[in-house]
């Protein structure tokens, strides 16, 4: 058996580079293997095994310019020309590495390639093999990526998240033989995504490699983190963690070996923390576990893992690792309180806190080294993990020439672009929650045979209720509700806050705080209700079943929710619909009580009493308060909001759009629908809540409120949003800007109009524009404007489009912020950022338009359009038929 391990710099020591010699080397004895790097770019590999595998090469980036590794006749002019053209494999946004020599070579070679098992190791080099190589080589694809929510470039304001985009996996392993995953939960995801169209889906793990490894003396005072200096490896927290507790811990140093983009900005935050003599940022390292072997404690930071190859490496050279407890990775390989501890992701206290208890108490920390090393070999053994491969090997091997194998991938590939298209495929919303233990998994399967499938499923590695006539704003009152159902059966007082914040907070005494949890356990128990831990004076557990918080330990408040899933498992209620119970801490001398963290509106962190003395009423159901929490604030905006949908008779996108307003904005009173003439079918007849009118100017419309929102065809809600969103409780809008200038001259004749307008009556020039998002717009405003410019304007859709620079001119609108974002139907590009916003879910509004001239045919806007569409807005509104 011949296998190809394809990476895309071999010459690298990230996990990725690190997985595949480690599992290469452990099949060399047995079979014929081989490394295929698309690029040298060093003269001497990292990674010590290397230097004992047989390495391929296609481009080599050691010389200027680069040019193919294989005997050519290109000159430099040539390889220089290719080199400077973006890649048509991988979008630059995502692998900025690729060009177009490097596809050219890696086409070439995957064309001729010779191996029985081709393993690819990136979602670029995925696309690249399934594409070129020879039907008679099997592919597998080994995902070292847990795909969270990821950078999105948003038109007005860009929304910053972290982490790879799941696309190009759900695109292209449909053609794949198997697609492996390091850990159980990340597998759950992509199954719950891939659907019909997924491949054989394994999970097999990192392995230690085998021989002889240095040991730690467990001695040293060296803190040691191995990371790329990337923004998702967050080695900035470990650096202000680490500087947090440094004075009481001399003679503490901190290592961190790897290079990357943030290199001058951590030397930076070193530099004005004063630490230069306690924190090295030392660059890649060859030999780590000769490092490890010199450390006392190991560190890991990262937003997201995969599997933390380094963490292993870490607890077999008997090194204890703090750990942020992220969704996947560190908890299926350090144990918390028996080689490491695990605390709440991004809590930067926390992290400190667990450094200090272990750098401070040597006999703990001798006893979590002794655990790591005799431990880490047993549950990573390269023995039996490398059985697993041969078998998932052979297995695939005895069945590559079969009918099956052909027609099989014939319907994944079928299957999935009738999901979406050929650039879009729909997404299942991770878990943000680290998996749970093996007890409380066997807790799980109790409640899921118990249900026998009538309503609960297993979904991104948790037990949900599945149901589709849930909007967010209920789900977050159903949790109130059933937290406070839940404390008051067993008599324990609380108070509902405002915070200022969407999801509700209880305030409980925190005297009261072992009765609290004994409550919910009690009240909880048997259903499937999780809780998650604030503040934990012990991290770890995560979050886990309700009904296990009897004697869960102190901590500072607890968050309770009800995961629930649409039956197309692509939108997900959990803990940021949950409702937090928080434990307030009553003064020596009974003046007052204090937050745990955080402050609430008018009253801030400190609260004279607990007792009751008004009611708050939420969804129809009254809840105990304080007078302070039930008085008129500035703030409030209590003034009706109604929303104009205008409709072009499209894709069926207004049926979306009024989701879309169900889904994220509950507080508009009533919905105004403008069409030329026509009405939907599919509109509930009579709904009080929503008026079907002939198109006219909006400002003409029976019984719109003076302040409302205008949506046209293709525009969207994309998460909750309050009236606060679109104006000032003093009545003026906000207008959203776009960051892009606004194009110079020559313009159309309307912009110039509505340019030449604002130059002659108010002496100014607009700089930017606004993108297509819901305006928020007020009645009087817009007749006032359509008045003053009747004849240059003539109607009041050219009106709309300048009414934001009028009403900032003239005192009626202030600048906002609107994340937003926008897809191209027309485009192979504008549907792959459909999955990113779909994956992401972080813009506040989105549209989705076409550009003239766009590639693809009707049928294919169409399909992806609504696939879109109905993953994002998969709950009906209620002005639709049942």
């Amino acid at each position: 058996m011949k296998i190809t391990y394809l990476l895309a710099r071999g010459d690298e020591a990230g996990g990725t580079e690190r997985a595949a010699y480690t599992q290469a080397g452990q099949l060399a004895d047995r079979c014929d293997v081989e490394i295929l790097s698309v690029f040298r770019t060093r003269p001497d590999p990292l990674r010590p095994e290397a230097r004992h595998l047989p390495v391929r090469y296609l481009v080599d980036r050691t010389v200027s310019p680069a040019r193919p590794v294989r005997a050519s006749r290109l000159d430099e002019d040539t390889c220089r020309t290719l080199a400077a053209l973006p890649s048509e494999l991988a979008a630059p946004a995502r692998e900025s590495a690729f060009d177009r020599l490097s596809d050219i070579e890696l086409a070439t070679a995957l064309s001729a390639l010779d191996t029985d098992v081709l393993v690819s190791t990136d979602p670029t080099l995925l696309a690249a093999a399934v594409t070129h190589v020879p039907a008679r080589v099997v592919t597998v694809h080994q995902e070292h990526q847990e795909h969270h929510e990821h950078q999105e470039h948003q038109e007005h304001q860009v929304t910053q998240r972290s982490g790879p985009s799941v696309e190009p996996v759900l695109l292209h392993a449909p053609r794949l033989d198997a697609l492996v995953t390091p850990s159980a939960s990340t597998r759950d995801r992509l199954r719950d995504s891939l659907g019909p169209s997924a491949p054989e889906l394994a999970v097999i793990p990192g392995a230690l490699p085998d021989g002889f490894r240095p040991r730690a003396d467990g001695e040293s005072r060296v803190v040691v983190m191995a990371a790329r200096l990337t923004g998702e490896r967050r080695v900035d927290h470990a650096v202000e963690a680490f500087a947090r507790i440094a004075d009481a811990h001399p003679g503490w140093t901190l290592r961190v070996f790897g290079d990357g983009p943030r290199e001058d900005e951590l030397r930076r935050l070193v530099d004005g923390l004063c630490l230069q003599d306690r924190v090295e940022l030392l660059g890649p390292c060859q030999d780590l576990a000769a490092e490890w072997a010199k450390a006392g404690l190991g560190l890991a930071t990262a937003r997201t893992e995969a599997f933390g190859h380094a963490m292993v490496e870490a607890l077999a050279a008997g090194v204890p690792v703090v750990a942020y407890d992220v969704p996947t990775g560190p908890a299926e390989i350090v144990r918390h309180r028996v080689d490491g501890l695990l605390v709440p992701s991004g809590d930067i206290d926390a992290l400190a806190a667990a450094l200090g208890s272990l750098m401070g108490n040597p006999e703990t920390r001798r006893g979590l080294a002794r655990a790591a090393r005799e431990g880490v070999r047993a549950r990573f053994s390269a023995a039996e993990v490398t059985a697993r491969w041969e078998e998932l090997f052979g297995r695939l091997l005895a069945r590559r020439n079969t009918p099956e194998r052909r027609d099989g991938r014939a319907d994944r590939l079928a299957a999935s672009v009738a999901s979406g298209g050929t650039a879009f495929r729909p997404t299942a919303p991770h878990s943000p929650s680290a998996p749970p233990g093996p007890g409380e998994r066997d807790r799980e399967n109790e409640l899921l045979e118990a249900d026998r499938g009538r309503r609960l499923i297993r979904s991104a590695g948790r037990i949900a209720e599945r149901r589709d006539d849930l909007t967010a704003a209920r789900a977050v009152d159903a949790n109130l509700e059933l937290t406070a159902s839940a404390l008051e059966s067993y008599d324990i007082p609380y108070v509902l806050l405002r915070t200022g914040a969407v999801p509700h907070t209880l305030a409980v005494d925190a005297g009261h705080r072992d009765g609290a949890l004994k409550a919910l356990a009690a009240a909880l128990h048997g259903r499937p209700v999780y809780a998650e831990p604030v503040g934990p004076r012990d991290a770890a557990p995560g979050t886990v079943l309700a009904e296990r918080l009897d004697g869960i330990g102190e901590l500072a408040g607890v968050k309770v929710f009800r995961p629930v899933v649409t039956t197309t498992l692509t939108l997900r209620y959990d803990a940021a619909q949950a409702c937090t119970v928080a434990f307030w801490t009553e003064a020596p001398d009974g003046s007052h009580w204090r937050a745990p963290s955080g402050s609430t509106t008018l009253a801030g962190a400190v609260l004279p009493s607990l007792r009751p003395t008004a009611t708050l009423d939420v969804a129809g159901r009254p809840y105990p308060t304080l007078a302070v929490f039930a008085e008129r604030l500035v703030e409030d905006i209590d003034f009706p909001v109604d929303a104009v949908c205008t409709w072009g008779a499209g894709r069926d996108q207004l049926r979306f759009t009024l989701r879309s307003l169900s889904q994220y904005a509950p507080w508009i009173r009533h919905v105004h629908l403008v069409t030329a003439g026509r009405r939907p079918d599919w509109l509930t007849p009579g709904h009080p809540g929503l008026t079907v009118v002939d198109h006219r100017d909006l400002c003409r419309i029976d019984g719109l409120s003076e302040h409302f929102l205008h949506f046209t065809d293709g525009v969207f809600l994309g998460r909750p949003t309050t009236p606060d969103t679109f104006f000032l409780s003093s009545g003026l809008g906000r207008v959203f800007r776009s960051t892009a200038s606004a194009p110079a001259p020559p313009l159309t004749l309307d912009d110039e109009g509505d340019r030449a307008l604002l130059r002659r009556d108010f002496g100014r020039t607009p700089t930017h524009g606004f993108p297509v998002a819901p305006y928020a717009l007020r009645r009087s405003v817009l007749a006032e404007l359509s008045e003053r410019y009747a004849a240059e304007l003539g109607t009041t859709s050219r009106a709309l489009s300048l009414y934001q620079d009028y009403a900032y001119l003239t005192g009626r609108a202030v600048p906002g912020e609107l994340s937003y974002a926008h897809a191209d139907l027309g485009d192979a590009a504008g549907h792959a950022r459909l999955g990113r916003i779909l994956h992401g879910r972080g813009s506040t509004a989105f549209r989705l338009g076409e550009a003239p001239g766009g590639a693809l045919s009707e049928q294919e806007r169409t399909l992806a359009a609504r696939a879109f569409l109905a993953a994002y807005f998969p709950v009906r509104s209620p002005y639709e038929r049942a």
